[in-house]
């Protein structure tokens, strides 16, 4: 057995000592191991920087092709409507009053619940019955209950949907044309049950529209079925004057519609 003491040098390797270039190893390979990993951080941090960076540049994309989708399927069911409109009148000859009121006074049905056999659903193909533009929807952030509706008729004394109960209009009705008369509104920030026979004022309407968030757009349905968007206050085509002689069925006003 050897008697070489454990800690005894190797008689293979030179003395350190006597040869500068034989410094201990160990102390280089923990300066190359410290120096991979700080590479490897520099890395990782600057790959999440990066991704922060692409996420910060692509959602606003993002969020904007998500709010152009939720209008664009918010037009599309007041196109509904609006078909559903014209079918109701060729069927009656007549647009569906604002409110049906029996004998006694108390309402029977409205413009609403009227025009779903006319709608290109069925009672049992949304919940509760609900008509398109009723149907649970995200606005903005907002999700509606199936229950709601976001679509009010504009009634006044001179529009196509009276205050008075049991009144039967005419698209001849309309003398300023159907092109140019507003018969409902679809509006973001205000909802009500859809069998109800909440409606707005034109007064309502217009402060609706005002009140819109920046990202939110009010549709407004003409008698002829075309949709028509604005924003609110940044819209500055649609001036109270302008509002009110849309909604105005025969009162001969100069209407110049935003585009």
């Amino acid at each position: 057995m050897s008697k070489i003491p454990s800690n005894q040098p190797s008689p293979f390797v030179a003395d350190p000592s006597q040869d500068p270039s034989q410094a201990p190893q160990s102390t280089g390979k923990g300066s190359g191991l410290t120096m991979v990993l700080i590479v490897v951080a520099v890395c990782f941090f600057g790959m999440i920087l990066c991704c922060g960076i692409l996420t910060a540049l692509f959602l606003p994309a993002v969020s904007s092709a998500r709010t152009a989708a939720r209008q664009m399927s918010r037009s599309n069911d007041l196109k509904q409507v609006g078909l559903a409109l014209h079918n109701y009148h060729e069927t009656y000859q007549s647009l569906p009053p604002t409110v049906i009121l029996n004998q006694d006074g108390e309402e029977t049905t409205n413009w609403r619940v009227a025009l779903v056999p006319y709608l290109d659903v069925s009672p049992v193909s949304y919940p509760a019955g609900d008509m398109p533009s009723a149907a649970p929807r995200e606005y903005n952030g907002e999700i509606g209950s199936p229950s709601e509706t976001h679509t009010f008729a504009i009634v006044a004394p001179n529009s196509l949907f009276s205050p008075t109960p049991n009144t039967h209009l005419r698209f001849r009705d309309a003398k300023d044309g159907i092109s140019n008369t507003l018969v409902a509104i679809n509006l973001p920030n205000r909802s009500a049950d859809w069998r109800s026979s909440v409606n707005m004022t034109p007064d309502e309407a217009y402060q609706a529209i005002m009140e819109l968030e920046p990202r939110q757009v009010a549709l407004l349905l003409m008698a002829d079925g075309a949709v028509i968007r604005v924003r609110g206050q940044d819209d500055s085509l649609l001036d109270r004057a302008t509002f009110d002689a849309m909604v105005s069925r025969d009162g001969g006003e100069s209407v110049v519609l935003p585009e």
